[in-house]
Parts: C-alpha cells; sequence; structure tokens
C-alpha cells in the first residue's frame, strides 16, 4: 500500500507542477523544487484564501446549529428554532462589533478553555484512579486560570 499511496502522491505532484514547471526555462537544478513551490506560492494565496474563508464559515454553521439545539433543549422547546437562529446571529453580530479580533480570540479562547474545564469536572467525576483525577485536577486548575485571566495580545 505504501508503495501504491507513494506512486499516487508523486504523479498527482507531477500533475500539479506541470503548469509552472515551464518557467524553470528548461534548467533544472537541486532547488528547482524550491522555485516551483515559489511560483506555486503566488497562485496558491486565492484558493488558500478561499478555503480558510469556507472552513471559518462551515465551523460557524455548525455552531448555530449546536447553540440553536442547546436554546431548545435548554427552554425544553418553548423557544422556537427561528427565535434562537435570531437570538444567536444578533448575539454574534453584536459581540464582533463591540470587539476587536484580539479580544475576540481572547474571548473564545476563555470559552474552549471552560468548555475543557468542565470536560475536566466531568472526567474527575467518574475516575477511579486518585492519579488520573489528580492529573485530571491539574489541568482543570490551568484551564480556570486561563478562562479567568486570559487578555488579548497588543
Amino acid at each position: 500500500w505504501a508503495q501504491i499511496i507513494a506512486t499516487v502522491v508523486y504523479l498527482a505532484f507531477v500533475l500539479v507542477t506541470l503548469p509552472v514547471v515551464y518557467n524553470l526555462g528548461g534548467q533544472y537544478d537541486d532547488n528547482s523544487l524550491i522555485q516551483l513551490a515559489g511560483i506555486a506560492a503566488g497562485i496558491l494565496m486565492v484558493p488558500l484564501v478561499i478555503a480558510a474563508a469556507l472552513s471559518q464559515f462551515s465551523a460557524a454553521v455548525a455552531d448555530t446549529l449546536a447553540a440553536t439545539g442547546n436554546l431548545e433543549e435548554v427552554t425544553r422547546q418553548h423557544l422556537k428554532e427561528k427565535y434562537a437562529y435570531l437570538g444567536i446571529g444578533g448575539g454574534a453580530i453584536a459581540l464582533t462589533w463591540s470587539a476587536d479580533t484580539y479580544q475576540l480570540v481572547a474571548i473564545a479562547s476563555r470559552c474552549f478553555a471552560f468548555y475543557y474545564l468542565l470536560q475536566c469536572l466531568v472526567g474527575i467525576s467518574v475516575s477511579k484512579s486518585a492519579v488520573q483525577k489528580c492529573c485530571m485536577a491539574a489541568i482543570a486548575a490551568v484551564l480556570g486560570f486561563i478562562t479567568v485571566f486570559a487578555v488579548p495580545v497588543g
């Protein structure tokens, strides 16, 4: 399987480099691969930015769906789905308009740290080993510190 995968990767690389290999002008040196990567970097910038933006969009959609489901569950279906979406969207817009990028990253970091802190507490409650409980408690303490004291850079 390793040989087959390596062959497929090699052939894919050759196919991908064909459009830019003419830039080498028939001169192939030890650093030709680096030169091709430099040429391709300019071409790949736009697809990489698009892929990054779509990745974030996908995560935002998944988080919105999860938050809507959580709100419906917490309110025991008293809050209708369309109002949950409206509230979450409005909250997201208000948050992005009220904070700069670094503050948003710090807030997100705090939220992730708090979530994993809760996971550590669950782990402590179900663990039977004292060593595991101590390790999870130490991690929970670090995560609690991050949750309380995380500050934006700059």
